[in-house]
């Protein structure tokens, strides 16, 4: 095999060299990156020695510019009567340049292989101005456009959410009294409060379920009402809530200063009633009265017992249960405050003239139990900029190192969705542009799709990590002596992390967010490794409703400068969900097609490589039981799931996307490799390229791990990574 050497300068002008020193070190290596997929091609042993006519060259370029001088070397090999083939075109690194001078002068110095892939890998961290016009090095491109996107609106339902805190008592005592009706029964009545002691929720203000009380007037033996002044110096006690404007942003709410809400009501539990006196407990109402700025209003007085209990007065215990349950659809545009109270009813038959004696009530509710104030609010649709997802993954490498490449997302699913930030969401006038980088973009995409990108001759490859690993080419390097199989532990995960890392639980119903974050665990699994696919991208339909919410006006917002992306079909933003349960206001929901289980579908083939196929549910935040289903084309579901579902391949529509392509076994071997084959079939097409060797009678197939070729030596080593055949 023939070699040759040929300088090239800036102007173009080449000049064929004697052959360096140390050139015969050279070795080729292929190395697939286990996170991106791609194959890369280096060249290592590069540190040549450079004499005579190669030395007089680089000499006289160093003198002119120094370590900013730029010149190539070109190397061609020829296998025996074809004509020369280019191995690459290497850049001179003159920071390396070292002159020797004596008997025989020379010039050490590195070359590196690939300069647009050397650049671009160095640059990957550095943000890109999305609406740049020239690349990182001064020269045009063509800018990325920004399209118009419409939102909607999803509904925000924000509630107050009262339930009992089992570890309080809510007791009461009262003094009742006792007449001489020898002609008719006495009666007498006890008032208590709500006393559900523990707000849950409470996302509308003013809103009061902390103080219990509990009155009687005159030995029990006079109503409420009958006292001087009774609305506002007793029924205050049993507010449960004031309209405070004060305290509430109507505008960011879309909401009218009369807002109007439902109110659901779901009590029920015992009232256990202790007494020295003998009496009949036969009601206990639930009463509810408004205040509307003038007149104190009476809406609702039911009586939850169907019968009367009997109490002595030796102070036995006596269990008396209780339930109420009633929806109060939107209304009380009007009421300026709500009042709850209970009103217990007793009567006695022994007609005894006595003192005031005593009662004593111990309420205990169901853990069920639940009082609900709902507001949906809903605000008008607003038009945002954004850059297509797709669009966006060809543009930054374009960006980064120029007309290197031709680069090409395979993957047209990515123009699905529209890339955006917190002020654009917020139509801020001086809304800057947005800038990501490289690495920032590809991972957090990739997180969420399972994507891969990678070099193929000139082009720059994206796409599903799967079409990296595909089989249209069978390359057979024959027979091997001996080969190590081994267990590739970076290529089987025991625990899964997937879902978001960011979204909003601090305002408004922030819990029903399905976009947060889950754990699973592979089924049978002895592995301790985690794979970590959680995304910084926000996709929670709340933060991106709260963000459009902000005022374009208003000052930072803690989203402002994060990278949100978003589902759309056409202008539009995608919103609802195909047979939803347990999901507030489905039909608007932003981004259900990007819950966390749908990422684990987009990734189940990489992780469940062996029998059973499952993936279990562990932990979650915010709103993991909701379910529902989406069925537009690159959607892999094939029955509704929920959030909080194992994975296991009925889920999927089509059963190839859920089976696996690998197992995690490696092949190491060494084997005799000619340059031509090399060169002319392994670099060619890397992608759709499947291997095949035998050894001791067995055929083993694979896909490309690592190769290291010595083509001085004609040796090469490979590791392969098994192949399930399709």
């Amino acid at each position: 095999m023939n070699w040759k050497f040929t300088i090239i300068e800036t102007d173009s002008t080449e000049t064929v060299i004697l052959e360096p020193i140390k050139w015969d070190g050279l070795t080729i290596a292929l190395n697939r990156n286990p996170n991106n997929h791609g194959i890369i091609k280096t060249i290592d042993n590069t540190d040549f020695q450079f004499v005579e006519d190669g030395y007089v060259l680089l000499k006289s370029i160093y003198d002119l510019t120094g370590a900013d001088s730029v010149a190539y070397l070109k190397i061609e090999f020829q296998c025996e009567d074809e004509a020369y083939q280019l191995l690459d075109t290497f850049k001179f690194d003159f920071n390396t340049y070292k002159r020797t001078c004596g008997d025989m002068c020379m010039i050490e110095i590195s070359v590196n292989a690939n300069s647009c892939l050397n650049d671009l890998m160095v640059r990957m961290s550095q943000d890109i101005d999305l609406a740049t016009e020239v690349d990182i090095d001064g020269n045009e491109i063509t800018p990325l456009a920004e399209t118009d996107l419409v939102l909607g609106g999803q509904e925000i339902v924000i509630r107050n959410r009262a339930i009992p805190d089992p570890t309080l008592t809510y007791q009461f005592s009262s003094t009742l009294g006792t007449q001489d009706f020898t002609a008719f029964p006495a009666f007498g009545r006890v008032y208590n409060s709500l006393a559900l002691r523990l707000t849950q929720i409470e996302e509308i203000p003013a809103f009061n379920y902390l103080t219990p009380t509990g009155q009687s007037f005159n030995c029990a033996t006079e109503f409420m009402f009958d006292q001087p002044d009774w609305e506002t110096e007793e029924l205050s006690n049993y507010a449960i809530w004031e309209r405070d404007l004060e305290n509430i942003s109507l505008t960011e709410l879309c909401m009218p200063p009369n807002y109007g809400f439902s109110l659901d009501v779901n009590i029920s539990g015992n009232v256990i009633v202790q007494s020295t006196l003998n009496a009949n407990i036969n009601g206990i109402l639930y009463t509810l009265y408004e205040f509307d700025g003038t007149n104190y209003n009476l809406l609702y007085s039911v009586n939850m017992l169907t019968t009367g209990y009997n109490v002595t007065d030796d102070m036995a215990p006596v269990t008396i249960p209780f339930s109420y349950a009633n929806f109060s659809p939107t209304s009380f545009t009007n009421t300026q405050r709500l009042y709850i109270y209970f009103e217990i009813n007793y009567s006695v038959f022994d007609g005894e003239t006595e003192d005031c004696k005593s009662m004593q009530f111990d309420w205990e509710y169901d853990d069920t139990s639940y009082v609900e104030m709902v507001v949906n609010t809903d605000c008008p649709e607003t038009t945002i900029k954004g850059v297509n997802l797709k669009d966006c993954l060809e543009f930054v490498p374009t960006a980064l190192v120029g007309d290197c490449y031709d680069v090409v997302c395979n993957d047209d699913c990515m123009s699905n969705y529209i890339l955006t930030n917190g002020l654009k969401l917020r139509r801020k006038s001086d809304a800057s542009n947005l800038f990501i980088s490289w690495e920032n973009l590809f991972n957090n995409t990739s997180k969420i799709f399972n994507m891969g990108w990678g070099i193929s001759g000139t082009d720059l490859i994206i796409d599903k990590a799967k079409k990296f690993y595909q089989q249209i080419n069978t390359i057979s390097l024959g027979s091997v002596n001996e080969v190590k199989i081994s267990h590739a532990r970076d290529f089987l995960f025991g625990k899964i992390n997937v879902g978001y890392s960011k979204w909003e639980s601090e305002e408004y119903n922030g819990l029903d967010e399905m976009n947060t974050s889950r754990k699973y665990s592979r089924k049978g699994s002895n592995s301790d490794r985690t794979l970590n696919i959680v995304s910084d991208f926000i996709t929670a339909g709340y933060t991106i409703e709260i963000t459009r919410r902000k005022s374009p006006f208003s000052s930072d917002w803690r989203y402002d400068s994060d990278t949100f992306i978003i589902n759309r079909n056409g202008s539009n933003a995608v919103q609802g969900v195909t047979d939803p349960s347990n999901i507030v206001s489905p039909s608007t929901r932003y981004n259900y097609r990007l819950t966390p289980i749908r990422n684990l579908l987009n990734w189940y083939n990489r992780l469940c490589l062996y029998s059973p196929q499952e993936l279990i549910f562990n932990s979650a935040n915010g709103n993991y039981i909701a379910s529902g289903r989406m069925t537009g084309q690159c959607d892999l579901e094939d029955v509704a799931i929920a959030e909080n579902d194992n994975v296991i391949t009925a889920n999927f529509d089509v059963l190839a996307n859920a089976e696996p392509y690998f197992l995690p076994i490696i092949y190491e071997f060494s084997i005799p490799l000619t340059m031509d084959k090399f060169m002319n079939q392994m670099l060619v097409d890397v992608y759709e390229n499947i291997y095949t060797f035998e050894c001791n009678d067995t055929l083993f197939t694979g896909y490309l791990l690592t190769a290291t070729y010595e083509p001085n030596q004609g040796m090469a080593k490979f590791t392969l990574l098994h192949a399930i055949t399709e």
